[in-house]
């Protein structure tokens, strides 16, 4: 199902806990160096350069991504490209989700439900972006705030839910779970913000 053609319509994820937040990644496998601020699906087939035209599910399984944390006792965490995408695709007017390696089917009423209540509690953001916080320790080495800081700083300030890593586990499915805000992607394609943010008012929770 996935072909180097529809590669980039999908992301990468890890399941990484906030006490394991990666500072940096790097890709492992034949060809691959440097590392990246953020874990984006271009840089990967950026890096692959000439050998993408080869890219097979194969390929997938035993290439890795590595998360280097801030802390050097801790060792790099690590998984095969293929158990981190994150993404779906349409066959044959069936959608199917992967998560952790593993397709689902995902059913069109429950698709429809969650685009329908992100059409409707979407609103237009209207503010420039907001510029991470430089911190700096006493001898003036600086690092940006972390993503989490982030989110959880413009929730409290403009009085709003906070939907990151706040996770829905499907039942009976071991490691099902997928962050709430992320269910509205798909709708999110057509929005003039394609990358909402993960916050919705409190009248609306």
């Amino acid at each position: 199902m996935i072909t180097r053609s529809n590669l980039n319509e999908f992301e990468l994820g890890l399941p990484i806990t906030p006490e394991d937040e990666a500072v940096a990644y790097k890709f492992i496998g034949p060809g691959l160096r440097g590392r990246y601020p953020d874990l984006m699906m271009r840089d990967y087939l950026r890096a692959l350069g000439d050998d993408l035209a080869t890219l097979d599910v194969e390929k997938l399984c035993s290439q890795y991504i590595a998360a280097i944390t801030d802390d050097p006792a801790k060792p790099e965490r690590k998984w095969s490209i293929h158990a981190a995408l994150v993404g779906s695709l349409t066959v044959d007017d069936h959608l199917f989700a992967i998560n952790d390696g593993e397709w689902y089917q995902l059913d069109e009423a429950f698709k429809n439900s969650i685009e329908d209540m992100f059409l409707e509690l979407r609103e237009i953001w209207p503010y420039p972006p907001f510029p991470l916080k430089k911190i700096y320790d006493n001898e003036g080495n600086g690092h940006y705030e972390r993503e989490e800081d982030f989110n959880e700083r413009l929730a409290a300030e403009f009085n709003h839910c906070l939907f990151d890593q706040k996770l829905i586990d499907i039942p009976d499915i071991q490691r099902s779970g997928f962050e709430a805000w992320r269910t509205s992607s798909a709708a999110a394609r057509s929005s003039p913000h394609p990358h909402p943010l993960p916050f919705c008012r409190f009248a609306d929770c």
